[in-house]
């Protein structure tokens, strides 16, 4: 991944990338733009990778992942934390979380820049390059509906454990529904 950024950040046409990020990236394309640019000054003064933070994905959890069409992403998103609370408590949950939260808009940059070197490896140019960007990138409504009824069925799972956890406390102590 490291070379691959190189590669993209040593090209001497840096408008042609900014161009083909612009069409990867679809609808507030100027956010990523300006992640590119932050990263690539980064990797030019040699100071190491700094993690950044999406607010989109702390309130929307996996969704954002799957509206940006980063499917293994989005999938891993609401996976990863899940076992790690299963396995590791609370705090192994909120942890990878967090994590996810920290590396979405570089994951993001990393997609879109594979998706530009696949579409120079198969040397497509003009309106075959545009279309091949604007299909692999930009967003999908339908991917952030289907990543809402994951979460939703994620959530109601971890409601019907958790209140189980507590209805079985309670009884403990001789607390509970009748019957």
């Amino acid at each position: 991944m490291a070379s691959l950024m190189r590669e993209f950040f040593t090209q001497p046409d840096q408008d042609s990338v900014r161009t083909d990020l612009a069409l990867f990236f679809g609808p507030r394309s100027h956010f990523y733009l300006d992640l590119y640019t932050r990263t690539r000054r980064r990797a030019q003064a040699g100071r190491p990778y700094l993690p950044t933070w999406s607010w989109w994905v702390f309130l929307g959890w996996n969704v954002w992942f799957w509206y940006r069409k980063l499917w293994l992403h989005g999938l891993l998103a609401l996976l990863v934390p899940i076992a790690a609370g299963y396995f590791g408590g609370d705090w192994a949950f909120g942890a990878a979380y967090i994590l996810a939260c920290m590396f979405a808009k570089n994951a993001y940059l990393g997609h879109a820049l594979r998706t530009l070197a696949r579409a120079d490896a198969a040397g497509r140019t003009g309106q075959s390059r545009t279309l091949y960007l604007r299909r692999k990138g930009g967003v999908s409504w339908p991917g952030a509906v289907l990543a809402t009824f994951l979460l939703l069925l994620a959530c109601a799972a971890w409601t019907d454990a958790k209140l189980g956890e507590m209805l079985d406390l309670l009884s403990q102590y001789g607390i509970g529904p009748p019957g």
